[in-house]
């Protein structure tokens, strides 16, 4: 089973860097986009105020500019350890995801191609990956 905060760290990665998104589909990262812009915009917005506060906003910058994979794994790492350390950040970035899921199905086939295994527990509902 993987650990839940490293679920929504690859949830958020992914859905915050538009690039990455895009890599996935185009028609997906649209779809997406289209219903929870600015949800997402507010999830990068967290984020970007939580690595910036932290010292680490050159993470997000770098990610941004160049989505690698080994680029977005720093990044995920980086949010892992904050939430690990702010629990109200975890909660947060949780709920956002949450909201993400909720109002977009195509967000669940970006968690499909993450290949992300486990559950995911938001709020007062599990929320299944894929296996």
């Amino acid at each position: 089973m993987v650990d839940p905060l490293s679920v929504v760290a690859a949830a958020v990665t992914t859905l915050i860097l538009p690039k990455a998104v895009e890599k996935i589909g185009e028609k997906i990262g649209e779809a997406v986009w289209e219903k929870s812009g600015q949800v997402i915009q507010t999830a990068h917005q967290t984020v970007q105020t939580k690595l910036q506060a932290a010292g680490t906003g050159g993470l997000l910058t770098r990610a941004e500019a160049n989505p690698t994979e080994a680029n977005m794994q720093v990044l995920e790492a980086e949010l892992i350890s904050q939430m690990e350390q702010d629990q109200e950040f975890a909660a947060r970035l949780q709920e956002l995801v949450h909201q993400i899921q909720s109002q977009s199905p195509a967000v669940q086939v970006i968690l499909d191609k993450l290949r992300i295994r486990g559950k995911l527990d938001v709020g007062n509902s599990d929320v299944p990956t894929p296996s």
